[in-house]
C-alpha cells in the first residue's frame, strides 16, 4: 500500500505514477512515496476497508496506528517540488553548448512523439543536458518557395521542438 508523502492518505495508481485524491498531487513512479509495512513481519501492505491495512504475507489486519511507516509524512501541503529542482532547459535553447538538446542525434522516437526523445546513436540519455563523445551540432534549413530561393535557419526553432517533445513525453 502506497500513501501519499503530503498528506498520508492511499495513492491511487495511474500511468506512469500515483495520485492522491485527498491533497489532490501528483508524483511519478520513481518519488518517494510512503509504503507501508507490516510490524510483524515488515512485508508491504494491502488495502483493507475502514482504514486498515492487510498483509499478505502473515495474514494479519493491521490498523493504521500499528503501521511501520517507510519514511515521514510531510506536513507541509504547499511544498510540490519533492526535493526536485529541475533545471532550466530553456536557457540553453540557443546556446552552443555539446549537449544533447544541441545534438543532431538526439531526435523524436521513431515510435513518434508520444514515446518521447531518443539518440539515434544508441547512448542512453536522461535528459537534453546529457553530452556525449558523439557530439554533431544539429542545423536544420526551412526552403520557403522554388529552389534557389532564400533558405532560413530553423536551428533554435528545431531545438525548442526537441525540448517540447521531451518535457511533454515525460
Amino acid at each position: 500500500m502506497k500513501l501519499c508523502p503530503n498528506c498520508g492518505a492511499k495513492l491511487t495508481e495511474v500511468t506512469g505514477g500515483y495520485m492522491c485524491l485527498e491533497c489532490g498531487k501528483g508524483m511519478f513512479s520513481e518519488d518517494d512515496v510512503i509504503i507501508a509495512k507490516c510490524p510483524n513481519c515488515n512485508k508491504e501492505l494491502g488495502d483493507f476497508p475502514d482504514d486498515q491495512f492487510y498483509c499478505y504475507s502473515c495474514s494479519r489486519v493491521v490498523d493504521r496506528d500499528s503501521v511501520v511507516l517507510s519514511k515521514n509524512i510531510s506536513s507541509d501541503l504547499d511544498d510540490n517540488d519533492y526535493g526536485f529542482e529541475e533545471q532550466d532547459y530553456d536557457s540553453m535553447v540557443n546556446n552552443g553548448d555539446d549537449i544533447c538538446l544541441n545534438c543532431t542525434y538526439w531526435s523524436v522516437s521513431p515510435y513518434g512523439a508520444a514515446y518521447g526523445m531518443v539518440c539515434r546513436r544508441g547512448y542512453s540519455t536522461s535528459g537534453p543536458a546529457d553530452s556525449c563523445s558523439d557530439f554533431v551540432q544539429s542545423h536544420s534549413f526551412a526552403n520557403y518557395g522554388d529552389a534557389g530561393q532564400y533558405q532560413f535557419d530553423e536551428t533554435s526553432r528545431d531545438i525548442s521542438n526537441k525540448l517540447n517533445y521531451w518535457k511533454n513525453s515525460r
